[in-house]
């Protein structure tokens, strides 16, 4: 068993790391004092990171990055703000949903193949409009819309 990060999940979660100190320290201060979820313009920065379409996989524009380098980011931003890592967690969770753990369900090619067209659109929504989807019952984050510019 080989333990050693690629440079890829270095990469990335250095870049979360630094992320979360240099940020979301801030935002769990503001959001206590506040008494609020972050605000959505956090939406906006991670998918300037790419983090959005961690899960999703390449052929449809994503990082296409496995388990383990998803929970070496989430980890990193928990650091920072353990409620916008849980609300990360819920995006990422819906696109492993579409993907790799639906590629792994039996269906029949008719529904393999509807599948594909919806998530072909979703996944386009994620890494071209920086749209978060999120379960409808975890945040104020939850609907799925594009970053406001």
């Amino acid at each position: 068993m080989d333990f050693q990060l690629t440079d890829e999940q270095r990469e990335l979660r250095d870049t979360a790391r630094r992320y979360a100190r240099s940020r979301l320290l801030d935002v769990a201060k503001e959001c206590e004092e506040r008494g609020e979820p972050p605000s959505h313009d956090l939406v906006h920065e991670f998918a300037s990171m790419g983090f959005l379409g961690i899960n999703v996989p390449e052929r449809y524009g994503g990082l296409g990055a496995d388990f383990e380098t998803y929970c070496l980011v989430a980890e990193q931003l928990a650091q920072g703000n353990a409620s916008t890592a849980l609300t990360f967690n819920m995006h990422c969770l819906t696109m492993m949903m579409m993907g790799v753990i639906a590629d792994d369900m039996a269906m029949d090619p008719a529904a393999r193949e509807r599948h594909e067209e919806l998530r072909a659109v979703k996944f386009h929504k994620v890494v071209e409009d920086g749209v978060f989807m999120d379960s409808p019952t975890a945040s104020r984050w939850s609907r799925a819309r594009p970053i406001p510019s």
